[in-house]
């Protein structure tokens, strides 16, 4: 992620960025999503598995829910249609600022059942884990998130 986070994302058409996220972003997400899921299967299995965990889990799967729609309506609907639209057409993509509301929304919750991610003494090790990897989860999304709100579905031609 630090070499994408030093890219002048404003020298990109919105085509560019399309493809980039879809080819760099969203291939790693979806592996991250694995990780991390492999790491909360070893946390059920653990003897002292409590109902914050069990929650965390519902949220984690919600959250994987819904940003697997997110990239399936990107690369099958937004992204064709934003690098279609010629230059001067107007169009406005509301169900994907409505998405990522409720993917933000989800990573709050998230983050407040994991104390903001910072690690506790009672923690076990797998829990740990968990955490780091839902801590870079998170760091994904947002860069993602960011990328497509401030210079995709931003670009002047995208306004009302």
């Amino acid at each position: 992620m630090q070499v994408a986070s030093t890219l002048d994302y404003s020298n990109y058409t919105a085509e560019e960025l399309c493809h980039y996220i879809e080819n760099k972003h969203y291939a790693l997400l979806k592996h991250k999503f694995e990780a991390a899921f492999s790491y909360f299967q070893e946390l059920h299995d653990e003897k002292n598995y409590i109902e914050t965990e069990h929650l965390l889990v519902l949220l984690f799967k919600k959250l994987k829910e819904e940003v697997f729609q997110l990239i399936r309506r990107d690369i099958m609907v937004i992204f064709p249609m934003i690098c279609s639209l010629e230059e001067g057409q107007h169009h406005v993509f509301v169900s994907s600022l409505q998405a990522h509301k409720r993917i933000v929304d989800l990573l709050q919750k998230i983050r407040a059942l994991t104390n903001n991610y910072i690690q506790q003494p009672e923690w076990t090790k797998m829990y740990r884990f968990c955490c780091i990897e839902l801590l870079e989860l998170e760091e994904l999304i947002q860069q993602i998130i960011y990328m497509k709100e401030n210079f995709i579905l931003s670009k002047p031609e995208f306004h009302e």
